[in-house]
């Protein structure tokens, strides 16, 4: 079968993998959790994967948290940003997959959790139904599965005093939203993601949402003109103007300007019947 394309429209050098990172550590401080509390995972032979793993920094940093005997697995549709193999630890395996092809057999009803997070530059047409019915098929009965994003659609932008000036950021961001396929619309999924696993048979749903902590937004608005910045670049028009605006808008961030976006993390749990995914 011909593997589905995926778009990807930020950057796999290596000041993206920084940016990834940062954004991990900057989440789980902000969360206080890698994985959510309501997942339980104080029991031996734990099977978790994560998905579009990237770095492969979530697994990574979740490793000191589980049992010894559990068996972490990253996937992504490149394995450019994987750290060298001989350097992971042997409970702790990165591999190529294709998250919108047909799932592979051996990967049906695998694993306790699976993991995805920052798909909002991946999800096609505004639809998560694709992936999802692969995510949920992964899972073993009773499996539980988290999905992390930030929250887009309701992005705004605020000062840290009324003096500070933000029409470059404003301006940025309304450019993304007129000129990219990246508009609020292209979002809406995210908000709807609660009731999308509903509609998958996931049980026990659960929505959690943490704000930016204040003493991380300058952090965070470092990494909000890194991605893009990364996205410019592959914008029809070359993103020419939209880089004049990052570097209009830089000149003001150390005054305290931010874009507030908040993160959102969905939990759902495949029924102990098996059940839950639809065709």
């Amino acid at each position: 079968m011909a593997s589905n394309s995926v778009h990807y429209r930020l950057s796999r050098g290596y000041t993206a993998s920084a940016r990834l990172n940062i954004q991990h550590f900057l989440q789980v401080k902000d969360s206080g959790y890698i994985l959510h509390p309501s997942i339980p995972i104080n029991r031996e032979n734990l099977r978790i994967a994560d998905i579009g793993t990237g770095t492969g920094i979530w697994l990574l940093d979740l490793l000191d948290s589980v049992p010894k005997s559990t068996r972490l697995d990253g996937f992504d549709v490149q394995g450019s940003q994987f750290p060298a193999k001989e350097w992971l630890p042997p409970n702790v395996h990165l591999s190529q997959l294709n998250a919108f092809d047909e799932l592979p057999v051996d990967l049906h009803g695998k694993y306790d959790i699976v993991n995805v997070r920052y798909f909002c530059c991946v999800v096609q047409q505004n639809d998560p139904s694709a992936i999802l019915k692969n995510l949920v098929k992964m899972l073993k009965p009773g499996g539980y599965l988290q999905w992390s994003e930030q929250d887009y659609a309701n992005q705004s932008v605020i000062a840290a005093n009324p003096d500070v000036k933000l029409e470059y950021f404003q301006a940025a961001k309304d450019y993304m939203e007129s000129r990219s396929k990246l508009g609020k619309e292209a979002f809406d999924w995210i908000s709807k993601l609660e009731n999308s696993f509903t509609e998958h048979g996931l049980i026990d749903v659960l929505l959690a949402r943490q704000d930016e902590r204040p003493q991380h937004r300058d952090y965070w608005q470092d990494t909000y003109l890194m991605v893009l910045e990364e996205i410019s670049y592959s914008m029809p028009d070359g993103g020419t103007e939209l880089r004049k605006l990052i570097g209009a808008s830089q000149q003001f961030s150390p005054e305290g300007v931010t874009w507030l976006r908040g993160h959102l993390t969905y939990v759902g749990r495949k029924s102990l019947n098996g059940t839950a995914e639809i065709e």
